[in-house]
């Protein structure tokens, strides 16, 4: 079984574990060295799950209409614009 560490608000996918302890001590020391601006109380902005639940629960998918065919097309709603085949900025690359 495999383990993601993630950023909680962009639900990006940072690290792929094979062990949970491998991925519990990385969010760990990401969560200790993320700058939280001196703000003591403020929640921690990585977590860890297993790589079936981040893809079941965690990644959300969004509809949006290619440029170039016009045909609709479902991908992940933390992609980048410059992977995203809706924007210019794909298309210009």
């Amino acid at each position: 079984m495999s383990y993601v560490v993630y950023h909680i608000i962009s639900t990006v996918k940072l690290k792929e574990f094979n062990t949970e302890a491998g991925a519990k001590r990385s969010a760990t020391c990401m969560n200790r060295n993320a700058d939280n601006h001196g703000v003591l109380h403020r929640p921690d902005p990585y977590a860890y799950t297993d790589l079936a639940n981040y893809k079941a629960n965690i990644i959300t998918t969004k509809k949006v209409i290619n440029l170039m065919s016009g045909k609709e097309i479902e991908i992940p709603s933390n992609t980048p614009d410059c992977c995203d085949p809706s924007t210019e900025t794909y298309w210009s690359m």
